[in-house]
């Protein structure tokens, strides 16, 4: 299971991804990560229901690729959630580490591009 809390306590031996989260090797645990990994996708795409600020203060000409890079960005998003989700219900956990390298990478780069 995914944890965020880097002192919670975890059951069976497990490792740190590379921004901290506690990642357990118990697959019974897997069932939930799975379910919150789908919830975040769900949220994600909510997300392309908003334009930023940073977007809309933009001139007129250039909001449109602006907007197009932010759904696209997202898009990117939602399909590494979407291989979280199906990493933890085939209990394969070897590629969750990986692919929450990959979601903080675009946490990193999305807020740098759209947050004012």
């Amino acid at each position: 299971m995914l944890h965020s809390n880097p002192q919670a306590p975890v059951v069976q031996a497990s490792s740190r991804s590379s921004d901290g989260c506690v990642i357990s090797n118990n697959s019974a645990l897997n069932t939930d990560s799975a379910k919150t990994a789908d919830d975040f996708v769900g949220l994600v795409t909510h997300a392309k229901d908003f334009t930023p600020d940073s977007i809309t203060k933009l001139p007129a000409d250039k909001q449109v690729a602006a907007k197009a890079e932010y759904e696209k960005q997202l898009s990117q998003v939602v399909e590494l959630g979407q291989q979280l989700s199906l990493a933890f219900s085939s209990n394969d956990n070897g590629k969750v580490a990986p692919l929450l390298a990959q979601l903080s990478q675009a946490k990193k780069d999305g807020h740098t591009a759209f947050k004012p």
